[in-house]
């Protein structure tokens, strides 16, 4: 897995007493047509939640899959060919963030399951105190 922060450390690790939103990219922050990823349609309502989050306090991570299907989960090529079109499109939108990752696997057929996950639209639409309720009554009490 890469990992790129705007605020380097030498641990390269965020503090873990930070309130945290860990974010896709693709089909949350921009919408990519044929692959053309310099024109990826940006979404504004995320873009500027993104920031008001940022604004708060909170540690922003993009975490994507972009191009594990591509390159074969091979991060070297992901590293060399799509970081730097993805770092030249997050800052020509202004996308405030502090760490980039990349290597998430692609979950073509499938999910990602996680009791803090919350949906593009539930994002962008509620409060931090409405999405602290959703994660909450989501749990799976044992």
């Amino acid at each position: 897995m890469f990992l790129k922060s705007n605020k380097l450390k030498e641990d390269n690790n965020m503090p873990i007493n930070k309130k945290t939103i860990v974010m896709d990219i693709d089909d949350t922050i921009c919408t990519t047509y044929n692959g053309d990823y310099v024109n990826a349609v940006p979404n504004h309502d995320m873009i500027t939640k993104i920031k008001l989050y940022k604004d708060s306090g909170f540690q922003i991570v993009l975490f994507t899959a972009r191009n594990m299907r591509s390159f074969d989960g091979d991060i070297e090529k992901i590293t060399e060919h799509t970081v730097p079109v993805l770092e030249a499109w997050l800052t020509k939108y202004n996308v405030q963030y502090d760490q980039l990752m990349i290597g998430k696997p692609w979950a073509k057929e499938g999910f990602y399951v996680d009791d803090k996950a919350i949906r593009p639209r539930e994002f962008v639409t509620s409060t931090y105190e409405e999405l602290k309720e959703i994660c909450e009554n989501d749990k799976l009490n044992f």
